[in-house]
């Protein structure tokens, strides 16, 4: 079991690792709009990386959740069990109104989105070139671990599968 967990943690760590690349990669291929300097048409490189992205974040949250798992089966303290989840639930309230205001401030920088007609990105898809870095970043980066380590934390509440 012990084996199992280390495991686990690691598989972890690579797949946090891996996420926060690839979420540099989304904000090195998402274009930046120049007033005056015209619109890219040179396509969307950074779809596959966020199709890649979304994929190992789920990979991540599995993780998270069970490692969560062990660590309050492991420590049932009843102070970790309200402070923890307590915290969590900040990360996610704090990373929410960070990530509104990374779309108000692109929203403002592109005057408008994709139904807006003064709009840089008027009649793209939601997901182009100028808009991919909404959709993979750091901050859902943590906005999904957070739910993860919750998830986990109901699970041991829940006692869903856990062996007596």
């Amino acid at each position: 079991m012990k084996r199992a967990m280390k495991k686990t943690g690691l598989l972890f760590l690579a797949c946090l690792l891996i996420n926060i690349f690839l979420a540099a990669a989304v904000d090195v291929l998402t274009f930046t709009y120049r007033p005056g300097h015209g619109i890219s048409g040179n396509g969307n490189p950074g779809v596959i990386v966020l199709i890649v992205g979304g994929l190992c974040l789920l990979l991540l949250m599995f993780h998270t959740t069970v490692l969560t798992r062990a660590f309050y089966k492991k420590h049932p303290e009843k102070l970790l069990n309200k402070v923890y989840p307590l915290l969590a639930v900040c990360m996610i309230v704090i990373m929410v109104a960070l990530e509104v205001g990374k779309i108000h401030s692109l929203r403002k920088t592109l005057n408008g989105f994709t139904r807006h007609e003064p709009s840089v990105v008027y009649r793209f898809g939601w997901v182009n070139q100028y808009t991919n870095s909404l959709f993979f970043n750091v901050y859902l980066i943590a906005i999904g671990v957070s739910l993860a380590f919750i998830l986990g934390w109901i699970l041991v509440k829940m006692k869903v599968g856990n062996k007596k």
